[in-house]
């Protein structure tokens, strides 16, 4: 078992049922849950089911205004969360727009999914609202375990290393703007490089690739000393097919530190692609 402290993720949706399986797919157990499990392995003489690789601990509220004091309440405490996810209707109450604005006040670097089976908001819309778009992605329902997966691993490292940074920071106001380009790059390689999929990293405004996690190796150019550091090494090559060219890829474009990026999940890694170690 890992000695790591577990990542603690906020679940706000109305509906109780969503609140269980996104617990299963994070591998997060109820208490009750877990006590069953227990018995059934102490019974049978059986080994626990294996469970994700993230650590986690979720708690769950109904409403957005009941999130907020769980919320309020793990910052008074010290112990804040890393992720939300947030259900964009949950009538009476606030809708995921509100809920999230009132969450960033009190914590802005709280990371969000913005759970959503309907078109309330464009994405201009939404990002004109909130502040703090780069914390935010929006996942549509009904959604794909694996994407949900994906996303809880890299939200929650991407906040554990931006703390770390503002922490490093804070500590060593002399950082250089160079070093804070490459360590905001370093931040994002470093939340996606685990996932069990392919995956692309490039800034929107450009068609260069600057990480893939094929090998962990970088695609972008020029990089420093610095970077190679922090796991990079620059590379002039590029991947047979590109994975938004492939069928099936998952496109996610968000935006962090005032950069947009766009995120490619492929659907299978190009074999052509594939080096030996």
């Amino acid at each position: 078992m890992s000695t790591s402290t577990p990542h603690r993720i906020l679940i706000i949706d109305d509906n109780p049922s969503i609140h269980e399986d996104i617990r299963k797919i994070l591998g997060a157990r109820s208490p009750e849950t877990q006590a069953l499990e227990d018995l059934e392995s102490e019974l049978f003489e059986s080994s626990p089911s294996r469970r994700p690789s993230i650590e986690v601990e979720v708690q769950s509220a109904l409403q957005g205004a009941e999130g907020l004091a769980r919320l309020e309440e793990a910052l008074n405490r010290q112990i804040p969360y890393s992720l939300a996810f947030v259900d964009m209707r949950m009538p009476p109450g606030w809708d995921g727009i509100e809920t999230i604005q009132r969450l960033w006040e009190r914590d802005p670097r709280l990371q969000v999914v913005l759970c959503t089976a309907y078109s309330d908001y464009t994405w201009e819309d939404i990002v004109s609202k909130l502040r703090y778009s780069e914390n935010l992605v929006i996942l549509k329902k009904p959604f794909d375990n694996i994407e949900l997966l994906q996303l809880a691993h890299a939200l929650t490292r991407k906040w554990e290393l931006a703390n770390n940074h503002a922490t490093s920071t804070a500590e060593n106001p002399r950082s250089s703007s160079e070093n804070a380009a490459n360590i905001e790059t370093a931040i994002l390689a470093a939340a996606f490089k685990n996932l069990p999929e392919l995956v692309t990293l490039r800034r929107k405004d450009s068609t260069e690739f600057i990480y893939s996690n094929l090998q962990h190796l970088s695609l972008g150019q020029g990089r420093s000393d610095r970077s190679e550091g922090l796991g990079f090494r620059a590379a002039n090559t590029s991947l047979p097919l590109l994975p938004e060219k492939q069928p099936q890829s998952r496109v996610i474009e968000f935006a962090f530190q005032g950069t947009d990026y766009v995120l490619t999940v492929a659907a299978t890694v190009p074999s052509e692609a594939k080096t030996s170690n």
